[in-house]
Parts: structure tokens; sequence; C-alpha cells
């Protein structure tokens, strides 16, 4: 059995955007929660403010979108068990 747990609200992940970078099923995650939030979310995730990154409107959308694009690349084997 494997169990998967992904970060809340205290706490940013390193880099929000940035799973993006290395796989297509990453990319159309964000592409997805964009298209459905209907603004930037990868954009707002790199260059965004402190500020506007904090606010639970922008947060909670980024932190489902992140831990998503994550479980995405562990189904396809590009993220290692361990």
């Amino acid at each position: 059995m494997i169990a998967v747990l992904f970060p809340g609200q205290g706490r940013r992940p390193p880099a929000w955007a940035a799973i993006s970078d290395g796989s297509p099923s990453a990319r159309d995650t964000f592409a997805e929660a964009s298209d459905v939030l209907g603004y930037d979310l990868t954009g707002v995730c790199r260059v965004g403010s402190a500020e506007q990154l904090a606010r639970t409107e922008v947060t909670q959308p980024a932190l489902l979108t992140h831990s998503g694009g994550a479980l995405r690349l562990l189904c396809d084997g590009a993220l290692p068990l361990t």
C-alpha cells in the first residue's frame, strides 16, 4: 500500500510552478487549472507577489494543482517512490 500526502495552505512548496517545466502531464495540469480558473495560474505562481500567493483563493487552487501535477508525475513513473 502506498500513501500520498500533500501540503496544506500553511506550507508553500519551494517551486510552485517549476514542476510544470519538466513534464508535459504536469504542464497540462497547470493549463487545465488555468482554464477552469480563468487566469494564468502558472504565471501567478511564478511571479505573483507574496501577498497575492497568500490569498486563499490563489493558494488553494495552486496547492491542488501542484499536488495534482506531482501525482501525475508519480503515476507516470517520473518521480521515485522514495
